[in-house]
């Protein structure tokens, strides 16, 4: 027994050390798959250009998912790396990294309770219908810890995975749709629609990189994150 518990370390250090090896010695050729979730998938393409440009015999996956959904499987070990919203609990085994801070807006009428509001909060919210994303969206999660700190029932009228859908649910003035800045101003809105930036910065739309700091990490994986470093890592939105 001894004899077998002993030999299963070793193999598990020749495996260790055959992987990172092989790593070395196949960078210019090995393969990854970024977890991107679709709200900001649209922003990544220049980022993932100047990594192809970089590593061209790298063979990087884009893989689309909510970002609650890139967690689970970065943790699953089914993604090495992941892009979701932060933050992640501190208790959740991800570290994380940030590649962006951008302000939440509301989008509605004229008619909106908050239209004459400059500043608007959370609290603003209070009794307001409200469009927001699926319940496996990050943005979501996050969301609805801001309303249970600032002490707010949050009225919601409809939930999708599609933006275009509650930004035409809130352009026919049947709630607030809560919209990342950075979506908004990529797309060509009426004039009557009102745009505000919630003004709440600690639930600002945080958008960062997760992986397990204990687990070994490929040489692709980590020429992915080292690309993203450099320099501003969002000029993408």
């Amino acid at each position: 027994k001894i004899v077998f518990e002993r030999g299963q370390e070793a193999l598990g250090v020749v495996r260790s050390l055959t992987q990172d090896v092989a790593d070395l010695t196949g960078l210019v050729r090995g393969e990854v798959t970024v977890g991107i979730p679709p709200m900001v998938n649209l922003f990544f393409p220049p980022l993932i250009k100047r990594f192809k440009e970089r590593y061209p015999q790298i063979k990087l996956r884009a893989q689309e998912a909510g970002g609650q959904v890139i967690e689970q499987r970065v943790l699953a070990g089914e993604l090495e790396v992941g892009v979701t919203v932060l933050p992640v609990p501190a208790d959740s085994g991800l570290t994380s990294t940030e590649l962006g801070r951008f302000p939440i807006c509301l989008v509605g009428t004229p008619a909106s309770s908050w239209f004459r509001v400059e500043q608007p909060t959370l609290a603003t919210l209070d009794q307001e219908p409200l469009l927001m994303f699926s319940e496996d969206y990050a943005l979501t999660k996050r969301l609805r810890t801001g309303f249970i700190q600032a002490g707010v029932e949050p009225v919601i009228v409809a939930q999708s995975g599609q933006w275009d859908f509650l930004l035409s649910m809130a352009m026919a003035g049947l709630g607030t749709a809560l919209m990342p800045e950075p979506l908004l101003k990529r797309l060509r809105l009426p004039a009557d629609v009102v745009i505000r930036p919630l003004c709440e910065p600690e639930v600002s739309w945080r958008v960062g990189q997760v992986w397990v700091p204990e687990r070994h990490m490929s040489h692709a994986a980590r020429a992915w994150l080292a690309v993203c470093a450099e320099g501003s890592a969002l000029p993408l939105f």
